[in-house]
C-alpha cells in the first residue's frame, strides 16, 4: 500500500515512446539515456524495459550509475558520458563499461594493470562542455591529430565517437555546423585508415527534426520519457505523481495558511494538506502558481510549500483523508509545472525524490 505520495510509472507509455522513436530511426540502432535514475523513473525497471525491446546500448552519467544497473543483472553495453577519475579505471575494465574520453592526456591516464578499455571520443562542436575542441573548420586538423595520438595508446580501443547538438530543436543552421564538422573528422580519420564502429550524434531532438546521415546511432533520453523537445505529435508522458490527504480543516475568516503567513481566508473555507514537499521535489517555486487536481477540479496551492507538505483550497470540493490528489498527469502534466517553475521537464523529472515510491504497470 502506498503511504503518502507515488509516482505511477507507465512502462506501456514508454514502449510507445520508443516505437514512435525508432519510426523516424529505421535501421538505426537507439542508446537509450538512462542517467539520473532514468530521469527520474527509475534506472533499474526502466533498463530492464528497454533491454526487453532489443535496447543494447545505454548512456549513463557515471561510472557508479552503469554498475548498479550490471549488478542488476542488465545486459548491454553502458557508455559512461562523464569523466571517470583515473583511480577508478581497473573498474571500468572489469564491469565492460565504455568510458568517454576528451583528450589524450586524459585517455593515456587510463591504462589498466592489463588488457584495454573501451572508449568513446567525444568532440566539443559547439555545446562547450566537453570534448576536443572542434568549434570551426580550422580545429579539424587539430582535433585529427588528438585523435590519432588516443588511437595509438596500446590499452585503449576506439568503439565509438561522438558530439552533442546544442541546438537541434530550435537552431537548425547551427546544427547543420555542428553535424559536418562532425562528419569531416570522421572523413579525414578514415583517409587515415582510422576506422570507428559507431557515431552519434542525434539527441531526441536531433531523431525528429535533423538529418541523421553519417551516424549509426542514436541517443534519447527526454523524448523516451514523453517530452520531446520539437513539437511532435503521439509521445505520452510516462511519470503522474499523486500525493495524500492527509488532513481536512475549516478555516475561519482571517486565518493564515503555512510560513510567513503569505495566505490570508479571505472567508470561511475548506482546506487539506496533502503529503508532497519540496524534499519530495514539489519545489517552494510553485508556492502561490500551482494548483492539483481532485476529482477532475482544479485546487490550488495555498501558503508556502513545506517540506514534506503543502495545503490546497478544496472549499467547493467533497474531499475526505486518504483520498488522492493529482500533483502532475494526463490532466496536467510535467509542462504545466515546468512553466510554473520557470525551467524545464527535465528538471522536473529528474527533482521528483528519492522517498516519492515508484509504481510500475508492468514488471518485465
Amino acid at each position: 500500500m502506498v503511504n503518502r505520495v507515488y509516482a505511477k510509472i507507465s512502462l506501456e507509455n514508454l514502449t510507445h515512446n520508443y516505437r514512435l522513436l525508432k519510426r523516424n530511426l529505421g535501421n538505426i540502432p537507439l542508446m537509450a539515456v538512462v542517467k539520473a535514475n532514468a530521469y527520474g523513473h527509475g534506472a533499474l525497471p526502466v533498463t530492464k524495459k528497454l533491454a526487453s525491446l532489443g535496447i543494447t546500448h545505454f548512456g549513463v552519467a557515471s561510472f557508479k550509475e552503469a554498475k548498479a544497473l550490471i549488478d542488476a543483472g542488465i545486459k548491454g553495453s553502458f557508455l559512461v558520458f562523464g569523466i571517470t577519475d583515473p583511480y577508478y579505471r581497473e573498474v571500468l575494465t572489469e564491469e565492460g563499461m565504455i568510458q568517454t574520453v576528451d583528450s589524450y592526456a586524459y585517455a593515456s591516464k587510463l591504462k589498466p594493470k592489463e588488457g584495454t578499455i573501451d572508449v568513446h571520443v567525444k568532440l566539443d562542436t559547439g555545446m562547450s562542455r566537453f570534448g576536443i575542441y572542434c568549434h570551426s573548420d580550422k580545429d579539424i586538423d587539430n582535433t585529427v591529430t588528438e585523435i590519432l595520438k588516443i588511437a595509438s595508446l596500446d590499452h585503449i580501443h576506439i568503439d565509438g565517437i561522438y558530439t552533442h547538438f546544442a541546438a537541434a530543436e530550435a537552431d537548425r543552421p547551427f546544427t547543420e555546423k555542428q553535424h559536418r564538422l562532425f562528419l569531416e573528422v570522421i572523413d579525414r580519420l578514415k583517409t587515415m585508415e582510422v576506422v570507428i564502429p559507431w557515431k552519434h550524434a542525434a539527441n531526441s531532438a536531433a531523431i525528429l527534426n535533423a538529418d541523421l546521415s553519417g551516424i549509426n546511432m542514436a541517443r534519447s533520453g527526454i523524448a523516451l520519457y514523453g517530452y520531446p523537445p520539437v513539437d511532435v505529435y503521439g509521445f505520452l508522458p510516462v511519470m503522474s505523481l499523486y500525493a495524500k490527504i492527509v488532513s481536512i480543516r475549516t478555516l475561519k475568516k482571517g486565518d493564515t495558511v503555512s510560513y510567513s503567513r503569505i495566505f490570508t481566508a479571505p472567508d470561511v473555507m475548506k482546506i487539506a494538506t496533502i503529503a508532497i514537499g519540496y524534499e519530495d521535489g514539489y519545489l517552494r517555486f510553485n508556492t502561490s502558481r500551482d494548483y492539483v487536481i481532485y476529482k477532475n477540479t482544479k485546487c490550488r496551492v495555498l501558503g508556502k510549500i513545506c517540506m514534506d507538505a503543502c495545503m490546497i483550497d478544496v472549499t467547493d470540493v467533497p474531499s475526505k483523508v486518504g483520498d488522492f490528489v493529482c500533483v502532475m498527469c494526463e490532466q496536467k502534466d510535467a509542462r504545466v509545472l515546468a512553466k510554473n517553475q520557470q525551467t524545464i521537464t527535465y528538471e522536473v523529472l529528474t527533482n521528483i525524490g528519492n522517498r516519492v515510491e515508484r509504481v510500475y504497470d508492468d514488471e518485465t
